[in-house]
């Protein structure tokens, strides 16, 4: 997860010709500069992860980033990779799943938000309820854990909004077998994040984080907290 700020514009404008067409067709419809910019770095990173983890991925086919969906693998062999990208504040992300479709998200708290009124608008009532007993700390790691958890499973639905979409409520659980989704909550330094995948995981999620000025990945594991609908782990 580099920093967009510590990424030279000219480093990113250089890589702009290393894009499918599809991505760079994508690329020439954004007027701000700041916008093609998280493109663009969020594009880099997960070409980065993906010559790192999965260095055979470019003989199979190459990233492509259709009008109206996400970014994806377009592989010509069976069982392609799934991938998603996150952004927030300055901090860029991706995730890499080889199983399935994967939704991932990150928040990176900038500014003084209505955190109530927000949760009274786009979640559960009863989230919103728990939420109102809590001290100010404690309500932005939870609102920020929930509303993550929350933007990745529709990421990994591609948006689809079903099951009550962000209001569909979500609790601590232990995960069980014949969900349709499993959705794992972590913190890291900056911020929050979540990740929605169609397999309970295996193993902890490893963390990679891009050094922008050592050109070297830093690696580490982060403590998960699986979530769940109640009326499915009850």
């Amino acid at each position: 997860m580099p920093d967009l700020g510590a990424t030279p514009s000219h480093s990113l404008d250089d890589f702009a010709n290393e894009l499918s067409e599809s991505e760079q067709e994508r690329l020439r419809g954004m007027r701000s500069r700041r916008r093609r910019q998280v493109y663009l770095s969020g594009h880099r990173l997960l070409r980065r992860a993906l010559d790192q983890f999965e260095p055979a991925w470019r003989a199979n086919g190459d990233i492509e980033h259709m009008e109206g969906r996400p970014p994806q693998f377009g592989g010509n062999g069976e069982a392609p990779l799934a991938f998603n990208i996150s952004h927030s504040g300055n901090t860029v992300g991706c995730a890499i799943s080889r199983t399935g479709p994967v939704g991932f998200d990150l928040e990176i708290p900038t500014r003084p938000r209505q955190l109530l009124e927000l949760a009274r608008e786009y979640f559960a009532p009863a989230e919103y309820q728990r939420l109102r007993g809590l001290d100010p700390p404690a309500l932005a790691e939870h609102f920020y854990q929930l509303w993550t958890l929350k933007e990745s499973r529709l990421k990994a639905r591609c948006g689809e909004l079903l099951d009550g979409g962000m209001r569909q409520e979500l609790v601590p659980a232990t995960a069980v077998g014949g969900l349709a989704w499993y959705s794992y909550g972590f913190c890291f330094q900056e911020g929050f994040g979540a990740l929605t995948v169609p397999e309970p995981l295996s193993e902890p999620i490893g963390s990679h984080q891009w050094l922008q000025t050592e050109g070297r990945w830093r690696a580490q594991s982060l403590p998960t907290s699986f979530f769940a609908p109640p009326d499915l782990v009850s």
